[in-house]
Formats: structure tokens, C-alpha cells, sequence
């Protein structure tokens, strides 16, 4: 039976909130993935634990999002403060789950684009904290992207390779740029290959929309830095972040895009 089929059988909310719930445990899991994976740490044991006092989260405490509001923040054996990342990750995820369920429905590009959301989503944490893209991130993404990118067939994987062709021709102008404005690296090569991956998802106007984003995004980001005055000469800019959501909004306001783009050239 095929996911359209499967879908039309069954009543349109309650897939949504399946959906949405499956969302929320996906972002349970991306937590101990942007917890875990930048200190080198197996993402399968020990069972999840408070870092504080190092005791296992009881199954009825880990809950996604309701675990949170049920301890009120807090661990429940030593009261430590829970950081708000943990439910913001899950609610996220639920809502980008169901927001993409919406766009496409139980279909191929609704499970490109909630894996391609996953990878953005850890992406989006890790590099804002540690300011690294991990391979164990990308490699992974950019397999994925190209067996979804082969279900269309030839026209797929052409599409696939232009995306990650343009994304990363766009960041060696802009590397190339900051070495003649800077005389110093601007772009990490961590952002070089999750560009790559997020053109095998996107294609090519869609990964151009969204690296033109991530420059704007950067641009707002670098502004409030110095308005704040934290801003700090040559300080490293977590640019995957920035990736992250000039991607996220790519996929949720595509087809705004692209007919507005369309609007211009025509």
C-alpha cells in the first residue's frame, strides 16, 4: 500500500498527531545527538542521564516536552536546572514534523525534508556551542540525500548534484571574498560540506535561496552584535547555524518564494 493511500485511509488529524508526537520523541533523541555527539560520546549508552549528578532520567521523566513541564525544569534527584534547549529541541522538531506533514503530506518530499530538519536542527546546536559541523553529521546526511535524490530517477540525482555543485561555488566566492577583504579564512570547511548536503535536499534554486538567507541572517546577527557591544574583532562566526535556518525557512515558505522570484524574472 502506498503512504498517499495509507494516508487517505485513515482520519487527517490523527495522522497530524502522529505525526507531531512522533516529531517530539525524534527531538528527544536529537538532544542526547547535540549533547553527546560533540564530546565524543556513544549516542546509545549509558541510558539518558541528568550531567549534573549523573543519575538515569526515569522513563516517566523523559517524556519529550512533558518531562520537562511535569519537573518543572529541574532534575529530580538533585534539582539541578534543566537547560531550556531540551524541550525548545522537541518542540521544534513536533512543530516542523507537523508543519512539512501539512506542506506535503505523506509523501517523499515530506520525508526528505523532516530528515533534511534533523540534520539542520543538530546542526543548528552544535555549531552554535562548539562551533563545529561534525562528519558524523554530514557524511551520513549527504547518503541519505543522494538514495532519496535516486528515487526520482536520473532528473533527481541531476537536481541533487546541481544543488551541492551551487552551494558550495557560492561559498568559495564568499571564502575568496574574505580573504581579500580579511587576508583570513571567513568560511569553515564544515560549512563547505553541509552546504554540499543541504543542495542534495534542496536542489539548486532552493539551496541558493537558502544560503542567501543564511548570509542575511548572519548579516541581523552580526549587527545585534555590535549594537549589544559582544561583538569582538575577528571573532568566528557559527555560519552552520546560520545554514540551518536559511534552510528551515527554504522548505517552509517554498512555494512563496519560488512564485515571488518567478514574479520578478517574468
Amino acid at each position: 500500500m502506498s503512504l498517499s493511500n495509507t494516508a487517505s485511509s485513515v482520519p487527517e488529524m490523527v495522522i497530524l498527531l502522529f505525526v507531531t508526537g512522533f516529531g517530539l520523541a525524534i527531538g528527544s533523541f536529537l538532544n542526547v545527538v547535540i549533547y553527546r555527539l560533540p564530546r565524543r560520546e556513544s549516542l546509545a549508552f549509558p541510558a539518558s542521564h541528568c550531567p549534573a549528578c549523573q543519575t538515569p532520567i526515569r522513563p516517566k521523566d523523559n517524556i519529550p516536552l512533558f518531562g520537562y513541564l511535569f519537573l518543572l525544569g529541574r532534575c529530580r534527584t538533585c534539582r539541578a536546572e534543566i537547560a531550556l534547549r531540551y524541550p525548545a529541541v522537541e518542540l521544534l522538531t513536533g512543530f516542523l514534523f507537523a508543519a512539512m506533514y501539512m506542506i506535503d503530506g505523506m509523501s517523499i518530499y515530506f520525508i526528505s525534508n523532516i530528515i533534511l530538519s534533523c540534520i539542520l536542527i543538530t546542526v543548528f546546536c552544535i555549531d552554535l556551542e562548539h562551533m563545529i559541523i561534525p562528519d558524523r553529521i554530514t557524511f551520513p546526511g549527504a547518503l541519505i540525500g543522494m538514495v532519496l535524490a535516486a528515487t526520482f530517477g536520473w532528473s533527481g540525482i541531476v537536481r541533487a548534484l546541481g544543488g551541492a555543485v551551487a552551494g558550495v561555488m557560492i561559498l568559495v566566492g564568499m571564502s575568496l571574498l574574505g580573504w581579500l577583504l580579511y587576508r583570513r579564512e571567513s568560511v569553515g570547511f564544515g560549512d563547505f560540506k553541509l552546504v554540499a548536503v543541504t543542495g542534495l535536499y534542496l536542489g539548486t534554486l532552493g539551496n541558493v535561496i537558502a544560503i542567501m538567507l543564511a548570509i542575511l541572517a548572519g548579516g541581523i546577527w552580526g549587527v545585534l552584535r555590535i549594537a549589544s557591544g559582544k561583538h569582538v574583532a575577528g571573532e568566528e562566526v557559527p555560519f552552520g547555524t546560520f545554514i540551518a535556518v536559511g534552510c528551515l525557512l527554504t522548505i517552509l515558505f517554498r512555494t512563496e518564494m519560488y512564485e515571488w522570484i518567478s514574479q520578478l524574472i517574468f
